[in-house]
């Protein structure tokens, strides 16, 4: 298991792009906080499954969920609306693929 760095991208000041590539199974994404920005979404490219956590404290990890409360396990590459709104998020892989979360700013 590999904690893997992601690299994000400011492309405006409405948006913000966050990247984690080419995740294995087993390896999880360093944390990124992104608390501030009230709209978030995430997408998988790859097989998957990858699960989307969150921690309010950076050390305890729960799955979050999306916008209708459905655990957000991702294993498809539809797009979807991150629902709770925690301090730390990352990736954790069970199968392969790279993750990318956009925030928005209304």
């Amino acid at each position: 298991m590999a904690e893997i760095r992601g690299f994000g991208v400011v492309e405006s000041q409405s948006y913000y792009l966050y990247v984690w590539s080419d995740l294995d199974a087993s390896d999880t994404g360093s944390p990124i906080t992104i608390a501030g920005w009230p709209d978030r979404s995430v997408q998988l490219v790859g097989s998957g499954p990858i699960t989307i956590e969150g921690s309010m404290d950076g050390v305890t990890w729960g799955t979050l969920s999306d916008a209708a409360g459905n655990d957000l396990v991702l294993e498809d590459n539809k797009p979807r609306v991150i629902g709770p709104n925690v301090v730390y998020i990352r990736p954790n892989a069970t199968g392969a693929g790279s993750i990318y979360i956009v925030a928005t700013r209304d």
